[in-house]
């Protein structure tokens, strides 16, 4: 009888290695959300949507052969084509703007380009060519430019 009940005091964990299991796991779990990026701010995840924007408007320039431009409008960011005649629609939104974040066009020495609705258009034409440009990206204190080079290069203001 005594050989049984030796059995089963060592068939099970102690207090302690429990504790200790917890305490690895719970560590372990620390250190994994102390490594997590920190989400970006809806006016920095705007920023970096813009700039994957022009450059996805200035592939598909090339591609399709088009004159394509970017009209920012209403808080939405959208595709248009250049038809022979006016600028229009191309029927899908490249970026939804958040609450609160407003978008400008800008170009060195002139007013811009607006066509008859207002819109301020940075355009590409079909060899992926722009006008230099600046899109500046505010959201009350917070602005950021991101420069439009004529080639397309897309620049963050804050990084160079």
């Amino acid at each position: 009888m005594r050989r049984r009940a030796r059995l089963s005091r060592q068939a099970g964990m102690t207090l302690v290695e429990v504790m200790l299991v917890v305490f690895i796991v719970g560590l372990v779990a620390g250190v994994a959300v102390m490594t997590l990026p920190d989400r970006p701010a809806p006016h920095e995840r705007a920023l970096r949507d813009l700039g994957q924007a022009v450059r996805e408007v200035q592939d598909m320039a090339v591609l399709t052969g088009d004159a394509l431009a970017i009209s920012a409008v209403d808080g939405k960011v959208s595709l248009v084509r250049w038809d022979g005649f006016d600028w229009q629609p191309a029927g899908r939104d490249l970026a939804s703007l958040p609450q609160g974040v407003s978008v400008r066009l800008v170009r060195p020495g002139e007013t811009g380009r607006d066509n008859e609705r207002g819109e301020r258009l940075l355009v590409f034409d079909p060899l992926g060519v722009s006008e230099p440009a600046d899109i500046i990206v505010s959201a009350g204190a917070f602005e950021r430019t991101l420069h439009i080079t004529p080639d397309g290069e897309v620049r963050d203001g804050q990084s160079g």
